[in-house]
C-alpha cells in the first residue's frame, strides 16, 4: 500500500463526508462534491492496492543490486579468463533473471552468449504421461510443484536442455542448481569440455564432491552464499565488488579452503 495514495484516499473520504453533511443541511455544493469524491476515489483506491509496498520496492532494489553484482563478477571472470569463449548460461526457471541479464550485457560481444532454460512445461507433460491416471497420479501435482520451484531439476532434464549445444560452448554457467545425480550430467563428457561455473549459490550442500571437481579441473569456479549476509542491513555498497563480497563468496582452486568454512 502506497502511503501517499492512502493519504489521498483519506482526504477524499473526509471531503465526501463533509459534502454529504452539507447536502443534508440543504447546501447546494454538497452533492456535486460528494459525487466528485466518489469518482476520484475509485482509481486512487485501485492504484493504492495495486502499488507494491515501499518496503517491497526497497527489497527489490536491494536484490537487484546483488543480482547485478553477481552478473558483473561472472562477466569480469569470463572476460578475463575466456575473452573469446562462447558462453552458455543455464538459467533457473522462475528465478530472478537480473544476474543473467547483467551478465549478458557485461560480456564483451554479447552475441557469444546463449541463454538456455529447462522447458518446465514440456517436462510436466512428460512427467504426467509417465505417471498416467492410476494410483500414482496424486504424486504428479506434487512433482509438478517441485519442478516449478526448481526443487527437482534432474540430470535428464538438464541434459535435454544442453543436448543441442554440445561442442558450441567454451564456458558453461549454471544459474540453476545442479541435481543430486551430478555424475549423470552429460556435459562432463562434452568434447571439448567447457569450463564450468556454478553460480546458483545453492550447490554448496555437496561441498566434498565440489572440492574434488575443483581440484581435478572439472569446475572452474563456483559461487556460494556468504553466511554472514543475513547480518547486513540497508542498501548494498555502490561498488559491485563490495556488494558481491557482502552477499557471496567466489571459490576457485586458489580459495578452495573456503569450502570447509561454509559447512561443517
Amino acid at each position: 500500500m502506497n502511503v501517499l495514495l492512502f493519504l489521498v484516499c483519506v482526504i477524499l473520504v473526509t471531503a465526501m463526508i463533509k459534502a454529504v453533511q452539507n447536502h443534508k443541511q440543504g447546501g447546494t455544493w454538497g452533492m456535486p462534491l460528494a459525487v466528485l469524491c466518489i469518482v476520484l476515489s475509485i482509481p486512487v483506491m485501485w492504484l493504492n492496492f495495486r502499488s507494491p509496498p515501499a518496503v517491497n520496492r526497497e527489497s527489490l532494489r536491494r536484490e537487484q543490486s546483488y543480482q547485478d553484482a553477481l552478473g558483473l563478477k561472472l562477466a569480469a571472470e569470463i572476460n578475463t579468463r575466456f575473452p573469446q569463449g562462447r558462453v552458455v548460461v543455464v538459467s533457473a526457471p522462475g528465478a530472478p533473471s537480473g544476474a543473467v541479464e547483467t551478465l549478458r550485457r557485461a560480456i564483451t560481444r554479447s552475441d557469444r552468449v546463449t541463454v538456455a532454460a529447462p522447458d518446465i512445461d514440456a517436462e510436466v507433460r512428460r512427467l504426467r504421461a509417465q505417471i498416467g491416471n492410476g494410483e500414482q497420479s496424486e504424486w504428479a501435482d506434487e512433482l509438478e510443484d517441485m519442478l516449478r520451484m526448481e526443487m527437482h531439476l534432474s540430470a535428464e532434464m538438464l541434459n535435454r536442455t544442453l543436448e543441442n549445444l554440445a561442442g558450441d560452448m567454451d564456458v558453461l554457467v549454471f544459474m540453476a542448481p545442479l541435481p543430486f545425480e551430478i555424475e549423470a550430467l552429460a556435459f562432463w563428457n562434452f568434447n571439448p569440455r567447457p569450463a564450468v561455473i556454478l553460480a546458483s549459490g545453492q550447490d554448496i550442500w555437496n561441498h566434498d564432491r565440489l572440492g574434488d571437481l575443483l581440484r581435478n579441473g572439472s569446475i572452474h569456479g563456483l559461487v556460494a552464499y556468504n553466511t554472514d549476509a543475513w547480518r547486513t542491513r540497508g542498501r548494498p555498497p555502490a561498488d559491485p565488488e563490495k556488494a558481491f563480497a557482502e552477499r557471496y563468496h567466489w571459490i576457485t582452486l586458489d580459495t578452495i579452503g573456503l569450502l570447509d568454512t561454509l559447512l561443517p
